[in-house]
């Protein structure tokens, strides 16, 4: 797998890097339980969840809110709303993404 290079490559890490302490930040559920934990209609994948996790690929917009959402009250046993506090942040992070890959293609 090639490794994302330039201010892309940075931003994917960093967005990766939130996703990895907010997994940590809440129990540190393995990548079944995240999978398990998704709301019905919206699949999250051990496999896509591992990648959004180590930066190697971006996530359509949906699953990385749902993959947030998941992480940020899975030691509640709930699923975050859109409304959280938090999201908004995290929502900003997968935008910076997208833009500085929209500026390298």
């Amino acid at each position: 797998m090639r490794t994302a290079t330039g201010d892309f490559g940075r931003e994917l890490r960093l967005a990766a890097a939130e996703l990895r302490t907010l997994r940590a930040l809440h129990g540190d559920p393995t990548l079944a339980q995240i999978a398990a934990r998704a709301p019905r209609g919206q699949h999250l994948s051990a496999s896509g969840i591992s990648a959004a996790l180590r930066g190697h690929s971006l996530p359509s917009r949906d699953y990385y809110l749902t993959l947030v959402r998941v992480l940020l009250a899975y030691d509640t046993n709930k699923i975050a709303s859109l409304q959280h506090p938090d999201l908004p942040q995290r929502s900003f992070s997968f935008r910076t993404s997208c833009a500085v890959s929209a500026g390298q293609a």
